[in-house]
């Protein structure tokens, strides 16, 4: 959440579920920029995983808030 309004200004962050798991859309307006689903184990976080295709985000800008 404190990226997003560093590189996309005016923008919004909610969650939603991808694949079955928590993660956070990215939305400028009504248009999805990115979505961000991190990978967590007891060591802390391995892996940070950012989608940021168009067409892949489209479905995400629809769904409800998780």
């Amino acid at each position: 959440m404190a990226f997003a309004p560093r590189f996309w200004p005016g923008s919004r962050v909610r969650p939603v579920e991808a694949n079955g798991r928590p993660a956070v859309l990215v939305q400028v307006g009504e248009d999805a920029v990115a979505l961000l689903s991190v990978d967590v184990s007891p060591e802390g976080i391995d892996r940070i995983m950012w989608v940021m295709s168009p067409a892949k985000l489209s479905a995400y800008a629809d769904s409800p808030p998780r």
